[in-house]
């Protein structure tokens, strides 16, 4: 049991981040390098520190040409 809710196929963790138990790593999201993530990450968002927290939206690349 991994303690706490990711499909990596759609969430970017950088090296060194800590994902505490019962976390919730929303879609599209980023968690940066060394951060430690203690609650909810909503979809497409950007977390970073320690503890975690909202530093910005990720950008839609979808739409980029």
């Amino acid at each position: 049991d991994q303690g706490f809710t990711c499909r990596a196929e759609e969430r970017w963790i950088a090296a060194g981040a800590g994902i505490l138990k019962g976390a919730v790593i929303g879609k599209d999201s980023v968690i940066a390098f060394q951060s430690v993530v203690t609650g909810t990450v909503p979809e497409g968002r950007i977390f970073a520190g320690n503890p975690a927290r909202d530093v910005g939206a990720v950008p839609d690349l979808t739409e980029r040409e």
